[in-house]
């Protein structure tokens, strides 16, 4: 059973901004926090960008899947292809953002206007991580049992999830790892063959964060944005 992350790629880069437009919040941004785990309160997921949601993007190559501050925005196309296939795990979706500007200039200039956006959370799931087999590092060998937090690891090789109580979802968050999103095999497929744009499958068994890279702004052309 194989799972990816839904990564940015190297989000801000030259090579990035060939590909899509970028987003940039537009105030008022109100930022709250995310839930706290009852057992240790370490944060269980990144903190939450209250309505009103206002951004402008960079460009008209307007991609299915913006990253915008913590959250993930679907244009109405990709909910589309979510719905038509029966994609699991979203839980809920936020009314339709506000895109102020594109490329500085107000909509009414524009020959190619931006598509809707919503904001989409997905489920949170209990799964555990083989820590061994992804080579984890923490920062203690305290860990609370009920959610792991990322914020106790420090490095890894890779995210290889313990299947065992795995019950399908096929985009979700796991407890704990909040900001990770994971897709599985079988969306992923669904994903590139209808052509999703904005977004990086990578294998979540090799997954590496960019900020662990040595060097990792040469990566640019390497980078396989929006298969």
């Amino acid at each position: 059973m194989k799972f990816f992350l839904i990564n940015r790629g190297l989000s801000g880069s030259p090579t990035y901004e060939a590909h899509y437009a970028e987003p940039d919040e537009v105030d008022p941004v109100l930022i709250g926090d995310g839930p706290r785990c009852p057992e240790c309160g370490s944060q269980l997921g990144h903190k939450v960008w209250l309505p009103p949601h206002l951004f402008e993007l960079s460009n008209t190559k307007y991609p299915d899947l913006l990253h915008v501050t913590f959250s993930l925005f679907a244009s109405d196309r990709l909910l589309q292809i979510v719905l038509d296939n029966g994609i699991t795990g979203i839980e809920s979706m936020a009314p339709p953002a506000t895109v102020v500007r594109v490329a500085h200039r107000s909509l009414d200039k524009l020959k190619k206007q931006p598509p809707v956006y919503r904001e989409i959370h997905l489920i949170q799931l209990p799964l555990k991580f083989d820590e061994r087999m992804s080579g984890f590092v923490r920062k203690s060998k305290d860990m609370c049992i009920f959610c792991q937090s990322n914020e106790q690891v420090k490095k890894y090789n890779g995210l290889i999830l313990d299947t065992q109580n795995y019950d399908g979802t096929d985009l979700f968050e796991v407890i704990g790892w909040g900001g990770y999103q994971f897709a599985s095999e079988r969306a992923v497929e669904i994903f590139r063959i209808n052509n999703v744009t904005g977004v990086d499958f990578v294998s979540a068994e090799t997954y590496v964060p960019f900020w662990m890279i040595p060097e990792w702004w040469k990566l640019d052309k390497l980078s396989p944005l929006a298969r």
